[in-house]
């Protein structure tokens, strides 16, 4: 348990869940993606684990429940990778505004459930209430900054990689 910023930050166990994603994301690129079949085997293996911490609370660390995590997610790219499953154009679209949606989504939620309280709604109302605007304020974000920034960052790389050819 360091006590000094940094090595706080350095040990943090969401640093690791974040170098385990981009593990799954170059083994997504390189095409080392595992086979539907182990793809089951991954997702039986987190969906048991993930009971287990739930039913015992046992392991519930981000040690064990990132792995699990990760097992999970590399199981469901096992059946994207292989056509295994329909395209869906909106869980698509969803998982591409994720990271905005991940970004800005404490900010509706906040927004709708300070607006609930004011008007005296329902929980479950404000409840979905904040999950469209979770949703939506991702989606806006998406569109309005994010697709535009890496649109711009992609044609300044596409321009530098087309002048390093040409000299």
């Amino acid at each position: 348990a360091p006590e000094t910023p940094v090595l706080k930050t350095w040990t943090d166990p969401l640093l690791l869940e974040f170098l385990i994603g981009i593990a799954i994301g170059e083994a997504w690129l390189r095409g080392a993606v595992p086979s539907p079949a182990k793809g089951v085997a991954l997702i039986a293996v987190a969906l048991v684990g993930f009971a287990f911490v739930g039913v015992t609370y046992a392991g519930f660390t981000p040690f064990v429940l990132g792995p699990l995590a990760a097992a999970l997610v590399l199981g469901v790219l096992a059946f994207e990778r292989h056509a295994a499953v329909p395209r869906l154009p909106l869980a698509a679209y969803l998982g591409d505004s994720s990271y905005s949606t991940y970004l800005w989504h404490t900010m509706a939620i906040s927004v709708v459930a300070k607006a609930g309280s004011l008007l005296s709604l329902p929980g479950p109302v404000v409840f979905i209430a904040a999950i469209v605007a979770g949703v939506a304020i991702g989606a806006a974000v998406h569109e309005i900054l994010e697709k535009p920034i890496a649109a711009f960052l992609k044609n300044r790389r596409l321009r530098r990689s087309d002048a390093h050819s040409v000299a």
